[in-house]
């Protein structure tokens, strides 16, 4: 099985591979990484100097990175809260969870969302 991070197709700055199951050999996962910091880092930057207004009068509230995305919408879909194919609602869970003040680094405005 080939182990090394290569460059996603589609999703800037993920990488992923393919490893071996831990049960038996037949099974492989996919390992994404990214390196989220630039985009946290990003994120405050808009916050502080524009408190995430656009130059075209609309507000950015905030930027999540693909691989915490994909997780978040893993965590959801076993829970039963979205349906694969359907997804109903997401956009209300990512509100609320861009409203919680433990994932304030994810947000670039201040005000209410």
């Amino acid at each position: 099985m080939d182990e090394r991070w290569k460059k996603h197709s589609t999703l800037d700055g993920v990488f992923e591979r393919y490893v071996d199951g831990f049960a038996n050999d037949t099974e492989f996962h996919r390992q994404k990484v990214q390196d989220v910091q630039p985009i946290l880092d990003d994120n405050t930057r808009v916050r502080n100097e524009s408190n995430g207004r656009t130059r075209e009068g609309g507000r950015k509230v905030g930027s999540i990175p693909a691989t915490i995305y994909y997780d978040w919408v893993k965590e959801w879909t076993t829970k039963g809260l979205v349906e694969p194919g359907n997804m109903a609602g997401l956009n209300d869970l990512l509100l609320a969870r861009l409203r919680d003040p433990d994932y304030s680094k994810f947000r670039t405005t201040y005000g209410g969302i």
